[in-house]
């Protein structure tokens, strides 16, 4: 098969623990957060499990469905869960840090409360462009890059089995177009081809640091 793409299991980033992120005792950074602090919270966002939503099978189909005219669209789709999912692991790390807090207050007070605490914890991170870093490569190295493979998968798996569907429509009609080129001998392999494209390019995004947990990439 012509330049066929690497194997996102061969080459995927290998976990990381706690002890990459951690910064030397050197002077206080922007945020005013002490080196510690930043230790602390970053241990916090990991020593917990959060959840990841699966991704919107429409918006994925919409995204593939002009592959051909724009790879960057499924791109973006990707990057704006991931940036949903760094927002929810810090939103957690806030309701774990007031869970005494909340005990005695109305459910109101209690929002208002983790609003006020993430809308600070962000404003920080924003201001802190390494820690920001920090968070957000580990968060994918050690949660969010195995489960994208078969997330995306299985969207594009059950996709397939409904007649009509853009995904489906796009896979046939970039099979026909693509088989003698490429060599593809069943729509599986085509189907193989392109998921590993697609996140070998987002999974080079996040390594490029093309985009933080607030920003998306400038040519988007």
């Amino acid at each position: 098969m012509a330049d066929e793409q690497q194997n996102p299991e061969s080459s995927k980033i290998e976990p990381a623990d706690e002890s990459e992120a951690s910064t030397s005792p050197a002077a206080t950074p922007p945020t005013g957060l002490s080196d510690i602090e930043r230790q602390t919270l970053i241990r916090e966002i990991m020593d917990k499990e959060t959840y990841i939503d699966p991704l919107d099978p429409h918006e994925i189909s919409l995204a593939y469905s002009s592959y051909d005219q724009s790879k960057e669209k499924i791109a973006v789709v990707l990057i704006r869960s991931f940036q949903e999912y760094c927002l929810k692991c810090l939103r957690e790390t806030i309701e774990i840090r007031l869970k005494n807090d909340v005990i005695k207050v109305t459910q109101d007070e209690a929002e208002q409360l983790y609003k006020k605490e993430m809308d600070s914890l962000c404003m920080k991170i924003k201001e802190d462009h390494e820690l920001e870093i920090k968070i957000m490569l580990l968060i994918f190295k050690n949660h969010y890059w195995n489960w994208l493979l078969f997330a995306l998968k299985d969207i594009f798996n059950e996709q397939r089995q409904e007649t009509g569907n853009p995904i489906n429509n796009q896979l046939n009609s970039r099979f026909q177009h693509l088989k003698g080129e490429n060599g593809f001998r069943t729509v599986a392999e085509l189907l193989h081809y392109d998921l590993t494209e697609i996140i070998n390019h987002f999974k080079a995004q996040v390594a490029g640091l093309k985009f933080g947990i607030f920003t998306l990439p400038s040519d988007t």
